[in-house]
């Protein structure tokens, strides 16, 4: 059984023969849970999370506030938080040039996603991340988004420690 496994990996953390590392045997335990866990438990909720409505023009200064934000993804929804139109990449920001703005969001391509419910479990999670082929999936309960979810979020469950790259670093710095 899943609890037989954790207890037999959980023998190879305290003894000095093993061939596992302690990072091996947390990895292995921690993707045991996988099943155990619901995305809404790591989830980013919604008023943490910076996304555009689909109605917004980019001006400069919108263009901005992105980039001072430091993120590489941005979600796009509509007012009611009903309805996900899709992604935008940081990097198709740096093909537009300042003489063409101000710009609609609903001009600019959309990295479409699915939404899925919060109680979809995290082994789930990643079957739905390579379908979504997305690094980023809104979450819905009773038709609203809720937050999101993103595969960084999953892997630092899998290995048990937060993964701070070079935004993080940087939005750590401005606090």
């Amino acid at each position: 059984s899943r609890r037989e496994l954790g207890f037999i990996f959980n023998e190879h953390a305290y003894d000095s023969r093993s061939e596992l590392d302690d990072d091996e045997v947390e990895i292995i335990q921690n993707t045991l849970l996988l099943s155990e866990k619901r995305v809404s438990q790591i989830m980013t909720p919604i008023e943490h999370v910076y996304w555009l409505p689909y109605t917004t023009a980019i001006t400069q200064q919108t263009l901005q506030n992105i980039i001072d934000k430091n993120f590489s993804r941005v979600p796009v929804f509509n007012d009611t938080l009903t309805t996900c139109y899709g992604v935008i990449l940081m990097k198709d920001f740096v093909q537009i040039e300042e003489n063409n703005l101000p710009i609609s969001l609903q001009d600019i391509p959309l990295y479409q996603t699915k939404v899925i419910g919060s109680r979809t479990v995290l082994d789930t999670l990643f079957r739905k991340f390579i379908a979504a082929k997305t690094h980023l999936i809104p979450i819905e309960k009773d038709n609203h988004i809720i937050g999101i979810v993103t595969i960084e979020d999953l892997l630092e469950e899998i290995i048990g420690h937060e993964i701070e790259d070079e935004s993080d670093y940087k939005r750590n710095l401005a606090t």
